[in-house]
């Protein structure tokens, strides 16, 4: 359980590769293709784990993806620690969701930077 934020990433293979990154087994990601809520389930006890064990690690990897720290305060503000990761799950699963969108659109040659910005000082968050 403690494969966090493994080389690679979202911009391949989109949530099957984010539940890699996590330690989740990518082929139960896959066949469980679009089941978010499973997917949500397992990396809220990853984060669970974490939270008790390696808040370092937690930490640096909340940064690297870039989640905003309103979000951490908001997360960390829960009630008990399983709704704390909970909600940090759900702040990672989004970001790493707006990573994936991103990266598409860019493939296509449908964004420019300036767009991407612009949809992130939109985001609620």
């Amino acid at each position: 359980m403690e494969a966090v934020m493994t080389d690679g990433g979202a911009e391949e293979g989109g949530l099957p590769a984010v539940a890699a990154r996590w330690g989740i087994s990518r082929s139960e990601a896959e066949a469980r293709a679009g089941d978010y809520a499973w997917l949500l389930e397992e990396l809220s006890g990853r984060i669970q784990h974490l939270l008790c064990g390696n808040m370092d690690k937690l930490m640096r990897t909340l940064y690297v993806l870039d989640i905003p720290e309103e979000r951490y305060q908001a997360a960390m503000g829960a009630a008990t620690l399983a709704e704390k990761a909970r909600r940090l799950a759900e702040a990672v699963l989004e970001r790493e969701t707006e990573k994936i969108a991103a990266r598409e659109r860019y493939a296509r040659g449908g964004a420019s930077l300036a767009d991407h910005r612009h949809s992130r000082s939109e985001a609620p968050g």
